[in-house]
C-alpha cells in the first residue's frame, strides 16, 4: 500500500453528522388574567316624596316667583336662528312649560318632563292630544323616555333647583341622554347658595362642572329676568364633545 492511500482523508459523506446544539428552553411567562369589567356606574337616586311635595305644593299654590309666564327672549331668539329639521328637545323641569309650546310650534319634536302632578296637569290642558302624549310627570333622572338621545336639551335654573351634590348627576345624565355633538342650552343662576333652591352657581362652577364632556359655545347676560333672578342669570349653550 502507498503512503498517499495510508493517510488520505475520509470523505465527508464517511463523517458522522454534527449534533445540533441543545439551546435551554427559555420558560414563557402566564398571560395575565383579564381585568374584570369596570362596574356600571351607580343609577341616580330617584326623587324623594318631600322633594315631589315641595315642589308640587308650590305649584298648586302658584307660589312661583320663578315663573315669567313666558318664554325667555334669549330662547325664542336662538329658535329663531335654529330651524328645527325634525330634531328632538327635551325639557326637563318644565313647569307650566311656556317652552314647550315656543319650541312645537316652531316645529321641534318636543318632549318635557316634571316632577310636579300640578303643573303637568296645567301644561297638558293646554297641549293637543299629540303633544300631551309627550309631556311626562316623572323624575328626570330616571324616566324611560321613548327617544334615547335628543338633538337639544333646554333648562331654565332646573340644574340651580337641584341640590348642588346632584349636580354632578345632572351633568352625567345630559350626556347620556344627548346625542354626540348635541346640545345643552338655557339660563343658569349666579348667586350666592341658599338653604332652600334655588341654588347659585360661584364664579368658574360651571365651567368645573361642564368642561370635561361640554364645550362652551355661546354665552350672554340674561335681560328679562324675573325679578327673583335680575342680574344674576346666564344664557349659556354647552356642546356635547
Amino acid at each position: 500500500m502507498s503512503l498517499a492511500r495510508a493517510v488520505r482523508k475520509p470523505s465527508v459523506a464517511s463523517r458522522p453528522a454534527a449534533k445540533p446544539a441543545v439551546r435551554p428552553a427559555v420558560p414563557v411567562p402566564a398571560a395575565p388574567p383579564p381585568a374584570p369589567p369596570a362596574p356600571p356606574p351607580p343609577a341616580p337616586a330617584a326623587a324623594t316624596p318631600a322633594e315631589i311635595e315641595f315642589w308640587d305644593f308650590r305649584y298648586r299654590t302658584n307660589r312661583t316667583p320663578w315663573d315669567a309666564g313666558r318664554a325667555p327672549v334669549g330662547l325664542l331668539q336662538w329658535i329663531e336662528r335654529n330651524p328645527p329639521r325634525r330634531r328632538h328637545i327635551l325639557i326637563p323641569g318644565c313647569g307650566r312649560g311656556h317652552e314647550i309650546f315656543s319650541f312645537s310650534g316652531a316645529g321641534w319634536n318636543t318632549t318635557a318632563i316634571d316632577m310636579s302632578p300640578a303643573a303637568i296637569e296645567k301644561v297638558k290642558r293646554r297641549a293637543n292630544r299629540a303633544l300631551a302624549k309627550q309631556i311626562y310627570c316623572g323624575d328626570f333622572f330616571t324616566h324611560p323616555f321613548n327617544t334615547p338621545q335628543f338633538d337639544v336639551i333646554y333648562q331654565r335654573v332646573f340644574l340651580n333647583a337641584l341640590p348642588p351634590a346632584r349636580w354632578p348627576d345632572f351633568v352625567a345624565r345630559v350626556a347620556a341622554l344627548l346625542k354626540p355633538g348635541g346640545v345643552l342650552l338655557g339660563s343658569f343662576l349666579f348667586a350666592d347658595r341658599g338653604t332652600e333652591p334655588p341654588h347659585g352657581l360661584a364664579e368658574g362652577e360651571d365651567r368645573r362642572l361642564f368642561e370635561s364632556r361640554f364645550m362652551l359655545v355661546e354665552e350672554a347676560p340674561v335681560t328679562d329676568s324675573v325679578p327673583a333672578f335680575e342680574g344674576r342669570e346666564r344664557w349659556q349653550v354647552w356642546q356635547k364633545r
